[in-house]
């Protein structure tokens, strides 16, 4: 249901149901849950990539997995699977959704709970919940608020619309475009540029990027624990070895 492969310290996730659009039933979910909490813990995975086989990226939730259970196993499902993308967007090392073609539905819910959507011209978005008389159920609505202004998220939100890649770059949803061909072979060129970063320090700003946003902490406590982060790495052993290369060549100047 999710393929896994680890890239030069990129944790690669591929949704693997291209019959139904990589449509999320409660087995990928596990799956998901499983690998985010497994990667979490390892040294060699400092960032995480979720991408879609075929020519969709996730058209949301199985439905038809969903149509037969009753509103309160709907619920509880509802709510293991926000507990899920909640770990997601905070999740302590950068993560990217590629978008290899359509998110729609909970599949715009998924990506947005990631740090950062990569994707192609040929990708539509669209958070279509509305159509089916219902909302997001996941928290995608709170995660589209916080990337986008109130007045563009509740436009996208009532009116269902689907709209292109290159029109949700200009909103500030997909933060690259990358050509249709090769694709993923862009976003991980893209990803390297953080991976190859000590993960000691890309721990350290994610804490500092989640908690920029917290209001339990004045703006003068937030430098002070950013203050401190920098000295828990300082004169590590990453810190000594770029000041040697750094005073050398200095002095060779």
């Amino acid at each position: 249901m999710i393929k896994t492969e680890i890239i030069g310290n990129i944790g690669v996730l591929t949704l693997a149901r291209p019959w139904v659009h990589n449509a999320l039933n409660f087995q990928m979910f596990k799956e998901l849950k499983y690998y985010l909490e497994k990667w979490r813990e390892d040294q060699d995975v400092k960032v995480i990539v979720l991408t879609g086989e075929g020519e969709s990226f996730c058209s949301g939730g199985d439905l038809e997995e969903f149509s037969q259970l009753s509103k309160e196993e709907i619920a509880d499902c509802f709510k293991q699977i926000k507990d899920i993308l909640l770990a997601l967007h905070q999740y302590p090392k950068p993560t990217v959704a590629a978008l290899n073609g359509t998110a729609v539905g909970g599949g715009c819910e998924l990506a947005s709970a990631c740090d950062f959507r990569l994707a192609h011209p040929a990708v539509q978005l669209g958070f279509v919940q509305i159509r089916l008389g219902i909302t997001t159920g996941w928290g995608g609505a709170n995660y589209l608020f916080k990337l986008l202004s109130r007045q563009k998220a509740l436009e996208l939100l009532l009116s269902g619309e689907r709209i292109s890649s290159i029109e949700a770059y200009k909103l500030g949803l997909i933060d690259k475009i990358f050509p249709t061909e090769d694709f993923l072979r862009h976003v991980l060129a893209w990803c390297r540029r953080f991976a190859c970063q000590p993960l000691d320090a890309i721990l350290l700003y994610k804490q500092t990027a989640q908690q920029a946003d917290d209001p339990r902490f004045t703006l003068s406590q937030k430098i002070t624990l950013e203050v401190e982060r920098c000295l828990k790495v300082w004169g590590g052993p990453v810190y000594q070895q770029s000041m040697r290369h750094f005073l050398q060549k200095n002095k060779k100047k």
